[in-house]
């Protein structure tokens, strides 16, 4: 199977759910994606209002504008899940 762009950003998206704060090296290091990549595809996200940047430290927004993904192999919904950060 190839590798796509939406499936790096699941990936990072992922990575989210399991640190709810993180720096662009900890994105890249929970991804294992390279540096150039994650940047790219969390400015991408952070335009489009899904993530924040907020003194180097990337989150996800808060709201209803949180992506959600099909899954390639189920076909089914994905969203990602906050941990840690629970209201």
């Amino acid at each position: 199977m190839t590798q796509t762009m939406t499936d790096d950003a699941k990936r990072i998206m992922d990575a989210f759910g399991e640190a709810p704060v993180m720096t662009l090296q900890a994105v890249t290091t929970m991804t294992g994606l390279s540096e150039h990549t994650t940047r790219f595809i969390l400015e991408q996200l952070r335009q489009a209002g899904w993530v924040l940047d907020r003194h180097e430290r990337w989150s996800l927004a808060e709201g209803d504008n949180i992506p959600v993904f099909i899954d390639a192999e189920s076909g089914a919904l994905y969203a990602p899940v906050r941990r840690g950060n629970e209201r």
